[in-house]
């Protein structure tokens, strides 16, 4: 399962991080109530802003919330760079902002996660982005950075080398910034873990490009890591060889999406099997395997998120697979 990209429905993404429209509140959401998005003054929303990130801060250690303000600052510094004190431009940043703080906090598993962005290469003080600093201001680069709340995860630290889940996976993001700096004029990208264990460390790569036009490129990749083994996961560290996994996952893939009213055509979802989902699609939680949302055979059909539990999958596993992986001695 190494990591790569394919395409993906992230309409929501781009409108939070890049792209110049608004986010409708969501359902139960509160963080825009009494807000007009057209006529809100800017200082209400900065006031938002800072007593909603203040409110899901409480959930972390007291270096978590310096970090998190930190990343906050700069994002006021990036927004004034970029807005140069267009009000609209500056209230719409803002509510895009404001929609990303009630997620901006999670769990995987036992841990804490919390987001931090790194907005405009003239803010960019991170060693993660390591590009120049002097490119001009209109290539613009939004990064959003899952930090683990704990000095003893696996993902802790900021400098961790290639050999370790942390390395490895601010590798895979710097090739995808590489990938922005040869064409483009705004990237966005949304890392988010969904997997931290003594088996699997698993995150989606959530990305746009705007080079133009009506609509951005849009893509996701899957970082899957095998902790024991000390490498990218592979396909035989979860499936039995002697079993035809693939088209009898596909099968029950396809029966769980008709029974959330999603009925696949041939072109989405073709007949030998899912073999592009699971190179590009899944990620791994502690309950299974999760296959990403994603675009059907049109630009406006999304096929939903479908959870497969270790349950669901038990005849193709090999054993112990949803927590038992080989040691790096013996993977060698």
């Amino acid at each position: 399962m190494q990591e790569t990209r394919g395409k993906l429905a992230v309409g929501l993404l781009w409108m939070v991080l890049a792209y110049p429209c608004r986010v409708p509140a969501a359902a139960g959401n509160d963080v825009f109530r009494g807000l007009d998005p057209e006529t809100v003054p800017v200082n209400v929303l900065h006031t938002r802003i800072v007593r909603e990130t203040t409110k899901v801060g409480r959930a972390l250690s007291a270096q978590g919330r310096r970090v998190m303000h930190q990343s906050m600052n700069r994002f006021w510094l990036w927004a004034e760079g970029y807005c140069q004190g267009d009000a609209g431009c500056l209230r719409n940043q803002y509510w895009n902002y404001l929609a990303a703080v009630p997620r901006s906090v999670y769990r995987v598993g036992q841990w804490t996660v919390y987001d931090t962005g790194i907005y405009g290469l003239e803010f960019a003080d991170e060693d993660l982005q390591r590009m120049d600093a002097d490119r001009f201001f209109i290539w613009d680069l939004q990064l959003t950075w899952p930090r683990v709340d704990s000095p003893t995860s696996l993902l802790s630290g900021r400098f961790a080398p290639t050999g370790t889940p942390y390395g490895a996976l601010a590798a895979r993001v710097h090739k995808l910034m590489a990938d922005w700096v040869q064409g483009g004029w705004e990237r966005s990208l949304y890392v988010h873990l969904t997997g931290i264990n003594d088996c699997y460390v698993s995150a989606s790569i959530i990305g746009s490009t705007y080079t133009g036009g009506a609509h951005p490129n849009e893509e996701f990749s899957t970082f899957n890591w095998n902790v024991k083994a000390g490498r990218t996961l592979q396909n035989t560290d979860l499936f039995r060889v002697d079993k035809d996994w693939e088209p009898e996952i596909a099968a029950l893939y396809r029966m769980r999406l008709k029974s959330n009213g999603t009925d696949l055509s041939e072109w989405a979802l073709p007949s030998d099997g899912m073999n592009w989902l699971f190179k590009d699609g899944f990620v791994i939680t502690d309950n299974g395997l999760r296959f990403l949302e994603h675009e059907g055979a049109t630009r406006n059909e999304s096929v939903p998120a479908i959870e497969l539990s270790w349950k669901d999958l038990a005849p193709w596993l090999i054993p112990g697979a949803d927590c038992s992986m080989p040691s790096s001695s013996d993977a060698r």
